[in-house]
């Protein structure tokens, strides 16, 4: 595939992955078997230095209700602010059409998408925690977001196909899920590469790991 790393905005990001056709470089660093598991949709990874520990689907979806309403302090307070995350969050940016994010959490992201024509259309919000899902879904109604939300609560190491059906989206988008997914991260990426449509027909995957 095709691996293409947004241009870094954050200068405290250390600098991201990037290789064009031969990805052996970011695959070696990345996740193993990365660029065959989303071949054939236009990849942008963008990877930053912090490191998660990896829970089974029951646990996140347990975990993460538990401290859902603190999340933000955790993931979008100063320390990510300092670690240059909450700026790399705006390569979201540079997704368009119908959009799906996968493991939204409370929605940090949901300020930096481009609506309208050219960019994004609709998104299709998507948590294995319904606690996440909530705080989402109240983001979403102070932000106003001009464009149709749809919340789905599902495992995305084995729901969106099933779901959504295959190449239903124009871009699908991840940011800090993969990390915790440890050995079950290549079937998440398996059900990306086949909810997102073709490079062909514009598809993208944009993911944003550490």
């Amino acid at each position: 595939a095709f691996l293409f790393c947004a241009e870094a905005r954050a200068p405290h990001l250390s600098p991201p992955l990037l290789a064009q056709n031969d990805a052996t470089e970011a695959d070696s660093v990345y996740i193993p078997r990365r660029r065959a598991l989303v071949s054939g949709a236009f990849v942008a990874a963008y990877v930053a230095p912090v490191t998660a520990r990896a829970i089974s689907p029951t646990a996140a979806s347990a975990s993460y209700d538990t401290y859902a309403k603190s999340y933000d302090a955790l993931d979008g307070g100063p320390l990510a602010s300092a670690l240059g995350i909450d700026g790399a969050r705006s390569f979201v940016q540079i997704a368009g059409g119908r959009t799906l994010e996968v493991g939204v959490g409370t929605g940090l992201n949901l300020d930096r998408y481009a609506f309208g024509p050219g960019a994004v259309t609709s998104l299709t919000l998507v948590d294995v925690s319904e606690g996440m899902l909530a705080a989402a879904r109240k983001r979403v109604d102070d932000l106003r977001l001009p464009v149709p939300v749809k919340f789905v609560t599902a495992d995305a190491t084995s729901d969106l196909v099933e779901i959504f059906g295959r190449d239903s989206f124009d871009t699908v988008v991840d940011t800090f899920s993969l990390c915790v997914m440890d050995d079950r991260a290549p079937k998440c990426l398996e059900q990306m590469r086949d909810v997102v449509k073709s490079r062909e027909e514009g598809g993208r995957v944009l993911l944003l790991e550490n």
